[in-house]
């Protein structure tokens, strides 16, 4: 996912990656890969879902309320 992201994605851009603490982040390769292209990564505390509550209501409502009413052309069109 990451791989396939960066490829469409410039480098340093600013971003910053919110997310729990999956299994991904145990591979050696994730945080340089994200060192690499100038992304931050910011990660809700173990244990502590109310760190990521506030992006996973914001993007369940983006979801509802724009993406899956309609249908776009491109990423740029997004």
């Amino acid at each position: 996912m990451l791989t396939k992201a960066f490829e469409t994605i410039p480098d340093e851009t600013g971003l910053i990656l919110h997310s729990d603490q999956g299994w991904q982040y145990q591979h050696k390769q994730y945080q340089p890969m994200l060192q690499a292209k100038g992304v931050q990564q910011s990660m809700s505390r173990k244990g502590n879902c109310l760190a990521n509550a506030e992006a996973e209501n914001f993007f369940g409502l983006l979801k509802r309320e724009l993406l899956y009413l309609q249908k776009f052309q491109s990423m740029q069109r997004f």
